[in-house]
């Protein structure tokens, strides 16, 4: 009993000088524009997480001189806020 197999696509040659099976051409679409983002959109809980990323910083390097001092900064601004936001 014979057994007649189809060629190996592997032994094959399939070339081809049409360019259209090689590369084909895509419209260039301009992006859309992003809208921007609304008002108080950052949330309660980003702040958290905010705040655990810089308690993971100060626990993962430590204090140095330059961190008090970001930090100091960061109470100044947050106090003079809260000032402000009063009147």
């Amino acid at each position: 009993m014979s057994h007649t197999r189809a060629p190996s696509p592997i032994r094959t040659n399939t070339y081809s000088d049409n360019p259209a099976s090689y590369a084909r051409e895509l419209p260039l679409v301009p992006p859309t524009p992003l809208a921007p983002p609304a008002p108080g959109l950052v949330t309660e809980i980003e702040r958290a997480a905010c705040a655990a990323l810089e308690a993971g910083e100060v626990i993962a390097e430590g204090l140095s001189p330059w961190a008090l001092a970001s930090h100091a900064v960061a109470l100044a601004a947050r106090a003079a806020r809260a000032l402000r936001a009063r009147r």
